[in-house]
């Protein structure tokens, strides 16, 4: 069977990683192709958060805030909880690397409340890639303090996600 959304989703960032960016693009247009096709916002979901995070990875600030608005849109149309704080910590990032300060700490501060009421409710699933991106945020906003708690949270936060370790660990 051809790989699924999701299967291209995890290639996308597992690509990113490696800094094969063509191939992770080829993969990450494929997946939001077909998940276009489903209109569910879960899938969309899957498929803007893997391009975005492609962006990101590369410094391509542009289409990192495309693919992460999409994301967020696709998250709060669908009332797909687990994925807002996840956008919303994204776009915080993407907003401080584009000097947008203002929507930067709004976005960290709204990711944040978020991610705390997740927690008390028990959800903590890709915490640590999130507290990464504010992470990245509070560093480009100024405010290492911030940054270094975060990380520290990256890191408690980690459970089955040993490829978040490293950029928790640097922040």
């Amino acid at each position: 069977a051809p790989p699924s959304v999701y299967d291209r989703s995890f290639l996308v960032r597992s690509l990113s990683e490696l800094g094969r960016f063509p191939q992770a693009a080829m993969y990450g247009a494929e997946a939001i192709r077909l998940a276009e096709q489903t209109h569910h916002p879960f899938t969309l979901g899957r498929a803007y958060f893997a391009m975005g995070d492609l962006h990101l990875l590369k410094g391509d600030w542009t289409n990192a805030q495309l693919s992460i608005e999409r994301w967020i849109a696709a998250a709060r149309a669908g009332n797909v909880v687990i994925h807002v704080p996840w956008a919303i910590a994204a776009s915080s990032w993407v907003c401080a690397q584009l000097g947008a300060s203002r929507e930067a700490l709004d976005h960290f501060q709204e990711a944040e409340q978020l991610l705390e009421q997740h927690a008390v409710k028990g959800i903590i699933a890709q915490h640590s890639w999130a507290y990464k991106a504010l992470g990245r945020a509070c560093l480009l906003m100024g405010r290492p303090d911030d940054a270094r708690r975060l990380g520290e949270w990256a890191i408690r936060s980690l459970l089955s996600q040993p490829g978040i370790a490293a950029h928790a660990l640097h922040l």
